[in-house]
């Protein structure tokens, strides 16, 4: 007997939506997979990986290539304290600022004893999710959107915070400098993160407006408010820092020691900076 058309296309309509939900769940186990494998790759074991919506939250998408990024970034790191006599292996106490849920930390802790690393961030979730799977690290805080941080003056001598301060309105940025220059010892260092001028020309978009790119031009920072994401609070946006910005008012918790563009991931310029004595 012959089937109708009308009956067919009620067929396929109920399980379509099967079919996407199964694409889908093949598709985040390839992507798990591949994810394990890029651990598997830097130590053996089978390491807990962060669930979905925790990795989009610290990435913006979810992708195989998660740790990977997080390994790469450590050598663009050391690369850089290198150059300034400096290697991640001689500090004793690290902090990993905006830790989120570990795609720095996870990686890292297989070249460095995970004693001797911290990490914070606003997302609860992520923290617990893993004080949960890594019981190793030194020690995992959920911070507050403003300072202080729990921790004693001079705690840490290097903290670094990937894409934190590329998120951040004017007045928190002063806030958390000021709270990381009082964590971190005399002599210590952090490395922070911006949107360089390789990001600059994305303010001249019209859904920025017809003054962002002068504004940034004008006063060396530029915070812009657009969409939230997910999970994070609102004032989580996208911020732009010129060099000379950096250079006139981060000097007020910090000696500047180098920027350098696009120096993490081949995106974000790396801003190395050193608490002096003084401070």
């Amino acid at each position: 007997m012959a089937i109708r058309p009308i009956r067919l296309i009620r067929a396929i309509r109920k399980i379509l939506p099967r079919l996407k939900a199964l694409e889908e769940r093949t598709t985040d186990t390839d992507t798990q997979l591949k994810q394990f494998i890029s651990l598997l790759s830097i130590k053996d074991g089978l390491p807990p990986i962060p669930p979905k919506h925790l990795q989009f939250r610290v990435a913006g998408s979810y992708y195989p290539e998660f740790f990977n990024h997080g390994e790469r970034m450590f050598h663009d790191i050391e690369d850089l304290l290198k150059s300034h006599g400096e290697s991640f292996f001689r500090f004793k106490n690290i902090l990993d600022f905006g830790c989120g849920c570990g795609r720095f930390m996870i990686p890292m802790s297989y070249r460095i004893a995970p004693k001797k690393i911290s990490g914070t961030d606003i997302d609860e979730e992520a923290i617990r999710w893993l004080k949960e799977n890594y019981t190793s690290f030194n020690d995992l805080d959920a911070n507050g959107f403003m300072p202080p941080t729990k921790y004693a003056d001079g705690t840490f001598d290097f903290v670094f915070g990937i894409s934190i301060f590329t998120h951040l309105p004017e007045d928190m940025q002063h806030a958390w400098l000021k709270e990381l220059s009082r964590i971190i010892q005399p002599g210590g260092y952090g490395l922070f993160t911006t949107h360089g001028e390789n990001h600059f020309d994305e303010l001249k978009k019209p859904a920025y407006g017809e003054t962002a790119h002068g504004e940034l031009m004008k006063r060396g920072f530029y915070y812009s408010v657009r969409d939230s994401t997910d999970g994070l609070p609102d004032f989580y946006q996208t911020s732009f820092h010129t060099h000379d910005y950096i250079k006139r008012v981060w000097a007020e918790y910090f000696e500047v020691v180098c920027i350098r563009k696009q120096g993490i991931g081949q995106n974000q310029d790396a801003v190395l900076v050193r608490k002096g004595v003084a401070h």
